[in-house]
């Protein structure tokens, strides 16, 4: 029996595979740096939309884990790496108190670990304290707020009303976590830099809707 073999040479026949678009090279450092200005005006955008928008400009496929990765770095481009920033707190609190002589600026850590972190953190202006002594009805509400950044925390603020009924910040915090404890920090650190209830007549202060 006799047995036949060919070669084919060449084939004009329709292309079906897929196109290939995955490229290892466009790694995450990549795709964050061509979306950092993107990123810097859309901080909010969905992973899913920045997904699609690397897809449609760049030509490429990206997993989500990539995609997330590539925002976390455009973002630190932005802003800066958080841990150097908060690391440089002495020198933002030298500064503001140099050129805002008088201010309260006053940090607290947590020496339980180590290296040492920051706990809590008051802020008062002698411009914002002098102008609710000498302008701001004798009424200060109190308030907090969750901090959803990477790091997390409260937020704790005490306001005045101003002669046409405005809103006026007096002092900030941040501390670890709202409670008894960190608001008796915060309120003694407020009554130094405002005098105390004796000394100036504060009638009451206001908790959110809690009066104390």
């Amino acid at each position: 029996m006799k047995s036949t073999t060919f070669q084919i040479k060449s084939i004009k026949g329709k292309h079906t595979c897929a196109h290939k678009v995955e490229n290892k090279q466009a790694n995450y450092k990549y795709i964050g740096k061509r979306l950092e200005s993107f990123v810097r005006d859309n901080p909010n955008e969905s992973l899913q939309s920045l997904k699609n928008k690397v897809r449609r400009e760049l030509q490429i496929e990206v997993s989500d884990y990539k995609v997330y990765r590539a925002k976390k770095y455009a973002l630190e481009l932005i802003r800066g790496d958080v841990k150097e920033q908060y690391a440089r707190l002495y020198d933002y609190c030298h500064t503001v108190v140099k050129h805002n002589p008088a201010s309260s600026l006053i940090m607290k850590l947590n020496k339980e670990v180590n290296p040492p972190v920051l706990q809590r953190m008051y802020f008062c202006l002698k411009g914002m304290r002098d102008g609710f002594i000498e302008g701001c009805r004798p009424l200060i509400g109190l308030d907090g707020c969750f901090l959803k950044g990477l790091f997390k925390g409260q937020l704790l603020a005490a306001i005045g009303r101003d002669p046409n009924d405005n809103i006026y910040p007096i002092a900030v915090a941040y501390v670890e976590v709202e409670k008894y404890d960190s608001w008796e920090w915060f309120l003694n650190l407020l009554l130094r830099d405002i005098g105390s209830h004796n000394e100036r007549g504060w009638p009451s202060f206001q908790i959110g809707r809690r009066g104390y």
